[in-house]
């Protein structure tokens, strides 16, 4: 429920974004709801019923759980925005949600589904129901998924995505059946190490990830 201070309350939260003025908190609830800080209002910006008919009836979002910025600056920026502006960066947002990836235009708070197209893995037959999420310098997305036991790596402009570990991986990242992701869950990234920490059923796995995904986007060919 949105309202000031105690009058607001949530259902389920799952995930939570903050600016880097914090001034602004992002939650994930049954909805998108945003947080101003200063004056302790709750907004809701984002709901799985506003998609119905609004874009079309495949991109409705339910259970949405991380949240995570676009650092990329891939927004429109104003005449006196920099690239380098950490607002510029906040005003696009991707959002896990069950079987689906979404990015939200905080400026307009239009909602677009990027993902899954196959929503299947072909290797175990499951949905592919995202949970944890980051994104890397290039602009890939990097998606765990519990379900189908695998990291996914997604180009959220071109909305496609291969596995990066996992069962149905090709250049597998761990040379030992026992070190494959068996429930990712999220992860966080060592950028100087070039490498991801992921939290797996209980255990922390170390990954390798490859070089060109800490190449800045604006630097890509």
């Amino acid at each position: 429920m949105d309202g000031v201070g105690s009058a607001a309350s949530f259902h389920d939260i799952l995930g939570l974004l903050c600016t880097s003025g914090g001034d602004k908190l992002y939650v994930s609830d049954l909805c998108i709801r945003m947080i101003d800080t200063p004056n302790q209002t709750v907004t809701t910006i984002a709901t799985h019923r506003s998609m119905y008919g609004a874009i079309a009836t495949d991109n409705w979002f339910h259970g949405p759980k991380k949240l995570i910025f676009d650092r990329t600056a891939t927004a429109t920026a104003t005449a006196t925005t920099t690239s380098a502006s950490s607002d510029h960066f906040e005003r696009v947002m991707y959002i896990t949600a069950q079987f689906s990836i979404f990015r939200l235009d905080l400026n307009t708070r239009s909602l677009c589904r990027i993902g899954w197209p196959p929503r299947s893995d072909t290797a175990w037959g499951n949905p592919i129901d995202p949970t944890g999420m980051l994104m890397t310098p290039s602009g890939h997305l990097i998606v765990c998924a519990e379900e189908t036991h695998s990291i996914y790596l997604v180009d959220p402009i071109a909305c496609t995505h291969t596995v990066l570990a996992g069962p149905a991986a090709q250049n597998a990242v761990w040379t030992s059946e026992s070190r494959l992701p068996d429930q990712p869950h999220d992860l966080i990234i060592l950028e100087d190490e070039r490498c991801a920490y992921v939290i797996d059923h209980g255990r922390l796995l170390h990954m390798t990830l490859p070089a060109h995904l800490f190449i800045s986007a604006s630097n890509r060919k």
